[in-house]
């Protein structure tokens, strides 16, 4: 066995890990049959048709207007200016694009209070912040306001990680954790009437969806460096069996499990 492998499944920490993960209760999920639960743009998708007042969801603004609530509330806490928003989400002053100038989620809003139009800009990432992502976003930031400062007068970028905060504040970035917006799904969902006659089944996609969010979203151990540092300290070996599942070579699955079990 490959050296460095050993010293992987044989530190404390990876085998804390993955005895947390195996002693999982496991369900069914969609998304898990699907294989989306670890695909960023299938989230954008998720987000995206929740911002739709119009939705299919049933669920009118409810998530447009605790979303919005929730980024003044970082960005008050940041130091940023906060976005002005309308008194009620209509569905004719709302607009939802995806991928527009490679951007996860642009959100337009008209008729506000202050009577500005609005573009709100969310770049969504599944993982911690790290600085490359605030570069990313500044770099879209740039495009939009090329192309929509005319029409738009407000125009803010959001950045959406699984960290607690991030320094995009200091870029004039609002960053939004997702176990907020794991917050914000957990209390819609107990809370609203949904209007669409399907709506027990829209209660029960939600239900799975958190399912999905609250594992990525958390994390294993109280340490919140837990993680990160044991991907850092074996970032070589997970690097290579990366490589080699891409490649279709015989990695983890080939020598692992005699050892883990």
């Amino acid at each position: 066995m490959d050296p460095d492998l050993k010293r992987l499944i044989r530190d404390p920490r990876f085998l804390k890990y993955h005895q947390a993960e195996t002693a999982k209760e496991r369900t069914f999920n969609p998304f898990d049959v699907l294989r989306y639960a670890d695909y960023e743009i299938r989230h954008s998708n998720v987000l995206a048709w929740l911002l739709q007042p119009d939705g299919t969801h049933g669920i009118g603004d409810a998530f447009l207007r605790d979303f919005t609530t929730a980024l003044n509330e970082e960005a008050r806490n940041l130091g940023v200016p906060p976005v002005p928003i309308p008194s009620s989400f209509k569905p004719e002053g709302v607009g939802v694009e995806r991928e527009l100038h490679y951007v996860d989620i642009t959100l337009f809003l008209t008729g506000t209070r202050t009577g500005k139009n609005v573009l709100i800009a969310i770049e969504n990432k599944t993982g911690e912040a790290v600085p490359e992502h605030v570069d990313q976003v500044l770099g879209y930031d740039e495009k939009l306001r090329e192309e929509y400062k005319a029409k738009y007068d407000v125009i803010q970028s959001v950045l959406l990680t699984t960290s607690p905060t991030s320094d995009a504040s200091a870029h004039g970035v609002i960053h939004v954790s997702w176990a907020r917006i794991c917050d914000i799904v957990k209390s819609i969902r107990e809370r609203e009437r949904f209007e669409l006659d399907d709506g027990e089944r829209v209660r029960a996609f939600l239900g799975h969806y958190l399912e999905i969010v609250e594992r990525f979203a958390g994390q294993p151990d109280a340490d919140p460096d837990y993680f990160t540092t044991l991907l850092e300290d074996h970032r070589l070996v997970l690097n290579k069996l990366l490589k080699e599942r891409g490649d279709g070579v015989g990695g983890v699955d080939d020598e692992g499990p005699d050892e883990l079990g």
